[in-house]
């Protein structure tokens, strides 16, 4: 086990964003002082995709890795990278970097000091500061984390943030009860953690809204309102 961060980055069809968003990450990374290993997530891609991630690699070497993934889904994507991995520090972050980078360091910071087994970003706490966002996606998010606190018991106020950092432990516990593999998998990395009185930190984080963001709420409520069935099943018969 060694103390690299993996910072997976789970991609669907992203040739045209992919080389340009990663060189980001790789600039900003490189005045962080943090040991890290960038891994792109493939799940499904029929686009060039593979190629962008080639070109990467074969540019900065060691410190990217392409997984082909095949099957569609954040979800299987996220735990098939980290159950790949041999590192003690996991992180996940979306394409678009929504969550300003400046986060990075400080969730990384809180997650080494091995106070807390998971880090998470919070669009919606006090401090927090969205920028772009539609007002109906705001309230769809917000009724969603109300559903959520209320058939789970817990406490959290965002807990779809694609922004997480976890520790391997804590993983471990959460692919003991995860049913999902798609979208709802970023919810349950909060849910299952709450629900078990593991130890939290919502971060209030700067979140620039992508407008071409490929997430559809909406179309996703029956798939969420199953997988919350079946989780919570998961959890009480445990």
């Amino acid at each position: 086990m060694t103390n690299q961060l993996d910072i997976v980055i789970p991609v669907l069809n992203e040739e045209k964003a992919l080389y340009t968003q990663i060189e980001k990450l790789l600039f900003f990374l490189k005045d962080c002082h943090i040991n890290y290993k960038i891994i792109i997530a493939d799940n499904g891609s029929k686009d060039d995709t593979r190629i962008e991630a080639q070109k990467l690699i074969a540019k900065y070497k060691n410190n990217i890795s392409y997984l082909d993934v095949k099957i569609i889904g954040v979800g299987i994507a996220l735990k098939t990278a980290w159950k790949k991995s041999s590192s003690q520090y996991l992180c996940f972050m979306d394409l678009d970097f929504s969550t300003s980078l400046n986060h990075l360091q400080e969730a990384h910071k809180l997650l080494i000091t091995n106070e807390y087994d998971c880090i998470y970003g919070s669009r919606l706490k006090k401090n927090s500061n969205v920028i772009g966002r539609k007002l109906i996606r705001t309230a769809t998010s917000r009724v969603y984390n109300l559903v959520l606190r209320l058939f789970f018991n817990i406490n959290s106020s965002d807990a779809a943030c694609g922004f997480k950092f976890l520790s391997r432990n804590y993983f471990n516990h959460v692919n003991k009860f995860s049913v999902s593999n798609g979208w709802f998998y970023s919810s349950e990395l909060v849910i299952i953690g709450k629900f078990h009185n593991f130890r939290m930190h919502e971060l209030p984080v700067l979140w620039t809204d992508d407008q071409g963001s490929k997430v559809k709420i909406f179309n996703l409520s029956l798939e969420y309102l199953k997988e919350m069935i079946l989780l919570r099943f998961n959890l009480i018969k445990r």
